[in-house]
């Protein structure tokens, strides 16, 4: 009988183990099942040097809308941007260069003195980011990398404007990354893309962006303010209020990361 007992004990103690396992695995099947996809998905079309962020639909349960386009600068030939499908992850902030932690400037050492801003890695060493610049301020970013935006021109990084690069940052971590060659000969996409570079005045790193039906917004950045945003857009405050309802515009420095309607 006391044999007996111990077995008893121990068949007892090995079920509610069998029984715990069961219930965790059925609760973490149900959790992931809960998670709905990110709100956006990054998708790089390497020929025609576009980026399209796509908005999850719940009805649809797909990404079916293009909610912003952006003009960008992948890698050349030489040094490529490597192409499948990644997860969106901010960079960690340089704080030596940085020391705000807004996530704004970083150097890249392996190109010696070269500085960019808000990244977020692709994968690896790839990341999104502003045009480089020989010192940690926009005044200098060279002119021609202002005007190869569009084209060809990194070492296998994304460039973007600043403030679209920064809105991917504040919007976009975990965000799915699909980076591929588009099957060109696309006439609608080549003039979006010709548009897209009209957009940047020669000397002017802010531009405002085409977007699906002609929608522009401009995009928030580190300092901006309601007055500063309707100057750069040639509209009044009040105008800008008025498209944008859900929108706090009312501080003395407007929340980085926002799309901020103008048309």
């Amino acid at each position: 009988m006391k044999y007996l007992g111990k077995f008893n004990f121990k068949v007892f103690f090995c079920t509610i183990l069998i029984a715990f396992a069961v219930l965790t695995f059925f609760h973490m099947q149900s959790a992931e099942a809960a998670i709905e996809p990110h709100k956006y998905q990054i998708r790089v079309d390497l020929t025609e040097n576009l980026i399209f962020i796509d908005e999850w639909n719940n009805d649809l349960q797909a990404y079916a809308a293009t909610e912003h386009v952006f003009l960008c600068s992948p890698g050349m030939y030489a040094t490529p941007t490597p192409t499948g499908t990644f997860t969106a992850r901010p960079r960690a902030i340089d704080w030596e260069y940085d020391p705000k932690g807004t996530g704004e400037w970083e150097r890249f050492r392996s190109w010696g003195h070269c500085y960019v801003n808000a990244t977020t890695t692709i994968t690896g060493a790839f990341v999104f980011h502003s045009p480089p610049s020989s010192r940690p301020d926009y005044g200098y970013v060279s002119q021609r990398d202002i005007d190869l935006m569009g084209e060809r021109s990194s070492h296998g990084c994304v460039r973007l404007w600043p403030r679209q690069s920064a809105w991917i940052r504040m919007n976009c971590n975990g965000s799915t990354v699909r980076i591929y060659y588009g099957p060109g000969h696309n006439d609608d996409l080549w003039y979006l893309r010709e548009d897209l570079k009209k957009e940047a005045p020669p000397k002017e790193l802010w531009p405002n962006t085409l977007i699906t039906e002609k929608t522009k917004f401009i995009y928030t950045y580190f300092g901006d303010t309601l007055e500063s945003l309707a100057e750069m857009a040639g509209i009044s405050t009040d105008r800008i209020i008025e498209l944008n309802p859900d929108i706090d515009l009312s501080g003395q420095n407007i929340k980085v990361g926002l799309a901020v309607k103008i048309k």
